[in-house]
């Protein structure tokens, strides 16, 4: 049993020390929030013009619904195109609002991060982090939650900026949509390399914890293994002096 906590700890030290020595990860949550925040204006910006652009577009359905009553062949097709065009447009309109939220979300969870790490005294935010994830897993559920909301918000918005990504070539028809629609694009593209710098870093200190803990686990069993080797020895160091102290020349 001993050699093979003996063995265990090596294995241990092993890994934390190659998790120390992985790739180190330079992470700005400031900017990470600028580019949040601009990512939102760009959002909001982007849905003015999807509504102007489905405000022009009814009133072409409008129009043409009007002609179409007066000459169903000629403005038939027209009207259909019109009205799917509209379809995809309020389409759209819906997913790139719920990229919206997304981004608001995150936002939020983003200020929560940076606001404890200002008041955290940690002098980098990757030992902030690492302090975080000590705290995890030892159990701490509000920090063990930080970790987990950052995987969270991170697939919110991937997965809403995808459905907005896939309706984009149903729309693409409408010019004077497309010039906000790439500056959204452009924002999305580098919060998701940021978000995945964040959870790479997350992921490295969640892993170092836990194998801070094994290793202080073992550690910990060692010295108990030890000690009551220790008391078993005495105890029979004891009864060795006993019995000779009975069997001796001075016993009573």
């Amino acid at each position: 049993m001993k050699s093979i906590l003996k063995l265990s700890l090596i294995t241990v030290m092993t890994f934390v020390s190659f998790c120390a020595t992985s790739a180190y990860i330079v992470f700005d949550p400031t900017n990470y929030t600028a580019n949040n925040l601009a990512a939102i204006k760009s959002v909001t910006i982007e849905l003015q013009s999807i509504q102007q652009t489905i405000t022009q577009a009814q009133q072409l359905q409008t129009m043409y619904t009007h002609l179409q009553n007066i000459n169903p062949t000629l403005y038939g097709q027209q009207a259909q195109a019109v009205q799917q065009n509209l379809t995809n447009l309020q389409q759209y309109q819906s997913a790139t609002q719920n990229v919206s939220t997304s981004l608001g979300t995150q936002g939020d969870y983003i200020t929560k991060l940076q606001t404890m790490y200002a008041t955290s005294g940690s002098g980098t935010f990757s030992g902030f982090i690492s302090s975080l994830a000590k705290k995890a897993a030892n159990g701490d559920l509000a920090a063990r939650n930080m970790f987990d909301t950052a995987t969270a918000t991170n697939n919110s918005v991937a997965t809403a900026a995808a459905q907005r990504q896939a309706l984009q070539v149903q729309v693409s028809s409408n010019a004077g949509l497309m010039q906000s629609t790439q500056t959204t694009n452009q924002y999305l593209d580098l919060l998701a390399g940021q978000g995945a710098s964040l959870q790479q870093m997350m992921s490295q200190q969640v892993s170092a914890a836990a194998e801070e803990k094994a290793k202080q686990s073992v550690i910990d069993q060692q010295k108990v293994i030890d000690m009551n080797a220790a008391n078993t020895q005495q105890k029979n160091d004891a009864n060795s002096f006993n019995s000779r102290w009975k069997t001796g020349p001075f016993k009573f």
